[in-house]
């Protein structure tokens, strides 16, 4: 009896070590490994930080715990009066989590660390009071508030400090590495980096995802919420309703509990929002917070659980995916995501769809949906300026791949990988961007290996694409470069349907504009338009088209002979129209490659 007792006690001794560790533990001010894998190896000098990370999104605060936990001297400057960042000026109650296959977090570590006191949606209050208790147990880790970038302190394009304003008094703050969280970037324009702004990667000028604006209401009780949410007529009543703005629409709406009485709404998006152009934004942020009070309305009427509602007011600021993309080392594409790609010095990885909705306006463009894929570590360091990195959605991410790799979630493990990286490259002293040109395999594996000791899940990926057996895998590859085809979640890109006029046309129109817009005239727009047809392509409609596209003559019927003889359907495609009857998808991803690139005489990416 003593000797089970005994058992028993060791077995519940046992399961509370084992809470604390990996559950209790790592809330309450890192494990162990976190605070001594750099320790006595960083030496400090009077007047400089080791890691100064600028902005207080949630990936910056990664970014200063981790680097702080790893005994660096470490600064966070908060543009704010707060650590609320984003999630509090855009009412954001989750962090995007990224699932593997089995609908296992990807994100670990210091992400582990903030879903496992918040759950899956929280309060602005109750994120707000976690980042505190974290960050204020870190004693390497100093806070200053309300900063104002003025400008980078640069020697032979080697950042040694930033320049400041702070309660209307300048301070210079000296460090060894610095990590740009900004929303915007503001530290990375400073310094000069290159980027683009929104789609202009793919020639489409003031081209953004939408804006999101969640508002508060009161007067709602949780259980109010949850039973309204479960009516099979909640989401058809809501589709029913009108809204008053023509580029906006109510979509994936959310209902979640905010604290006394309150809850946050979540579903007005707006198109064609220019995230360049302030002034536009005020705008649209004035009419959409004057939706939301008529939604507000509707749902009072429409609905008894909610008859006692009040309209509190917008969030702050529109959550806005995407402004500036600055470029790094490496450059992520839409491919390298949807090819689920493993890269030797990934840093983090993700999962989320790749979204170009921003292309349909009201209507979802998914282009595929990775398994899991890994992000370099090329993508958060800059070009031009060393010893500065960047983190989140403005990372080296071409704009559709930001629309995956961009999210809340991978930005957060991009943060704590940055500030690990920070410290290793002072320890070691080579600069991040040495890290990523030596290619180094031991030195990679080395980071490797560190990151996953702080908590990170960095697994080896085998998925690959179940496309890549098509025959016209590479042309679709080139085509979903240039966001031209979609293949939604089950990257299901149609190969063997037959093809319409009005795809094959509309894929050459629109791959030549995004390609070489130079090439682009209302001439040309109004040759091949008037293919738009839902009829079905024959091999002489195709003919047809090409011979349109190139402002060609033709007799009557014999079309497909002469696009033949101008070498617009080449000996490949017309082996394959022997064999076939009808002209289907993976043959006009093939054409329209083909003579986008014959017709513009440029390359496509991704070949």
């Amino acid at each position: 009896m003593k000797k089970e007792f005994t058992f028993r006690l060791a077995i519940v001794c046992l399961i509370v070590i084992l809470i604390y560790e990996f559950g209790i533990g790592p809330t309450i001010g890192g494990n162990k490994k976190n605070s001594e894998w750099a320790k006595g190896k960083i030496t400090a000098e009077q007047g400089m930080y080791d890691v100064v990370v600028v902005g207080e999104e949630p990936e910056g605060i990664a970014a200063a715990v981790s680097a702080a936990r790893a005994g660096a001297k470490t600064l966070l400057a908060a543009q704010s009066d707060n650590l609320g960042g984003v999630i509090a000026q855009s009412l954001l109650t989750d962090l995007e989590t990224s699932q593997g296959p089995k609908g296992e977090l990807l994100n670990k570590g210091f992400y582990s660390e903030l879903y496992s006191r918040l759950g899956k949606n929280f309060t602005t209050a109750r994120y707000l009071s976690v980042v505190n208790s974290i960050t204020n147990k870190e004693k390497n880790l100093e806070i200053l508030y309300s900063v104002k970038v003025q400008a980078p302190v640069l020697e032979d394009n080697i950042i040694k400090g930033v320049s400041t304003v702070i309660d209307g008094k300048r301070r210079d703050l000296s460090g060894k590495i610095f990590i740009d969280a900004t929303r915007e970037g503001d530290l990375l324009t400073a310094c000069g980096v290159p980027y683009f702004k929104g789609s202009e990667d793919l020639n489409l000028k003031k081209s953004f995802s939408p804006a999101y604006l969640n508002f508060v209401v009161e007067g709602i009780s949780s259980s109010q919420i949850s039973q309204v949410k479960k009516l099979p007529e909640f989401f058809s009543k809501i589709h029913k309703y009108q809204i008053s703005q023509i580029n906006a629409v109510i979509k994936n709406i959310d209902i979640t509990p905010h604290g006394s009485n309150k809850a946050v709404i979540r579903g007005i998006e707006v198109w064609g929002v220019n995230a360049d152009d302030k002034k536009a934004v005020d705008a649209v942020y004035r009419e959409a917070a004057n939706e939301a009070s008529i939604f507000t309305d509707f749902l009072k009427k429409e609905f008894k659980e909610f008859e006692g509602i009040k309209f509190l007011g917008a969030a702050n600021r529109m959550y806005m995916r995407e402004s500036t993309h600055f470029i790094g080392e490496y450059m992520l594409s839409v491919n390298d995501i949807l090819d689920n790609r493993d890269f030797s010095d990934k840093i983090a990885v993700g999962s989320h769809p790749v979204d170009a909705s921003k292309f349909v306006r009201g209507s979802s463009y998914i282009i595929g949906k990775p398994v899991i894929y890994s992000i370099p570590l090329g993508c958060i360091v800059p070009l031009k300026v060393d010893n500065l990195l960047m983190v989140g959605s403005k990372a080296s991410f071409s704009s559709l791949a930001a629309s995956s790799a961009g999210v809340l979630s991978v930005g957060i493990a991009m943060g704590q990988a940055a500030g690990i990286i920070s410290v290793y490259s002072i320890i070691k002293d080579i600069a991040p961007r040495d890290l990523v040109r030596q290619k180094n395999a031991d030195i990679e594996k080395e980071i490797q290996n560190l990151l996953k000791e702080q908590g990170l899940y960095l697994p080896k990926q085998e998925s690959k694409s179940k496309n890549q057996d098509e025959w016209s895998y590479p042309y679709i590859r080139q085509l979903i470069n240039l966001g031209l085809i979609a293949g939604g979640t089950e990257n299901d890109f149609r190969t063997e349907k037959p093809a319409s006029q009005e795809e094959f046309a509309m894929l050459l129109l629109n791959g030549i504009y995004r390609l070489a817009p130079e090439k682009y005239s209302l001439e040309l727009d109004a040759r091949i338009r008037k293919y738009f047809k839902q009829n079905s392509l024959s091999k002489e409609k195709a003919g047809e088209v090409l011979l349109a596209l190139y402002n060609k003559s033709f007799k009557a019927g014999y079309a497909y002979i002469e696009a033949c003889k101008y070498g617009y359907i080449d000996n490949i495609m017309q082996q394959r129209l022997k064999k076939n009857s009808e002209i289907r998808m993976e043959d006009v991803f093939y054409l329209s490659c083909y003579n986008i690139k014959k017709f513009t005489g440029k390359r496509i990416l991704e070949e």
